[in-house]
């Protein structure tokens, strides 16, 4: 069998590992904040790779190289590599 390939937005192809999954016990947390105010923060690192999941509203997140806007009207999950 092989393994399935995804399409991302620019059309690059990835492919998922055909290994069984691995289980890591306590590998991540959650968090649930709920931001009713517009919020900003300067030099926010993510030192970990994180999955943010944005229900509604939008979140900007502005790197050296790039900008990602999230206009999350449906829940929208943005990958953070760590270190980013």
């Amino acid at each position: 069998m092989t393994a399935p390939v995804l399409h991302g937005e620019g059309g690059e192809r990835w492919r998922l590992p055909s290994s069984s999954p691995v289980v890591r016990h306590g590998l991540c947390a959650l968090a649930q904040p709920c931001l009713r105010q517009p919020q900003q923060t300067a030099r926010l690192q993510f030192h970990e790779a994180t999955v943010l999941l944005v229900v509604s509203g939008q979140m900007r997140l502005a790197f050296a190289e790039h900008e990602v806007l999230v206009d999350a009207t449906r829940p929208a999950l943005v990958l953070v590599d760590a270190g980013s």
